[in-house]
């Protein structure tokens, strides 16, 4: 008769192998992280969320270059090239220079009002879609409309 008994001996390839496994997805998301900006430092925040099937590589505006993206209010365009986005924002009458950033990873978009963000920031989660984008914003880090607005839609002109 066979004993199926478990020993220390006959378990420890099991927990070896589980614990390489949970190791190497650790320092997987670690390096990702590591080489998106303003992301790094919510890594730790992030890594039990984290889901392969949730990356929108492909749908970010960034990702249609050559493309214009334009929201009605507040009055935002951005011109994608080269994989950046760049454009101006209207802030009482007086356009203003933007950057946005839209990681893929975990839907959050990040936008630079200002030279080199002097004017504001804001962050907020998106959600991509062919034809748009709309960002729920962090209605706590908006530095640039204080809360103005909940969400704010961008559409994709050409």
């Amino acid at each position: 008769m066979v004993s199926t008994k478990r020993t220390l001996k006959n378990t420890f390839p099991i927990i070896l192998i589980t614990v390489a496994v949970i190791w190497r997805l650790y320092w997987f998301n670690f390096l990702i992280a590591s080489f998106i900006p303003d992301y790094g430092h919510y890594i730790f925040h992030y890594i039990p969320n984290l889901s392969f099937s949730s990356f929108n590589v492909g749908y970010t505006p960034t990702d249609f270059d050559g493309t214009t993206w334009i929201s009605e209010t507040p009055e935002i365009k951005l011109n994608i090239i080269s994989g950046e986005a760049k454009g101006y924002i209207v802030i009482n009458g007086e356009e203003i220079y933007i950057e946005a950033k839209f990681v893929a990873m975990n839907s959050t978009c990040y936008i630079y009002a200002g030279e080199k963000g002097d004017y504001g920031t804001f962050r907020g989660d998106c959600s991509y879609f062919k034809d748009r984008c709309e960002i729920k914003v962090y209605l706590d880090e908006d530095k640039i409309f204080n809360g103005k607005y909940k969400t704010i839609t961008l559409y994709k002109v050409n």
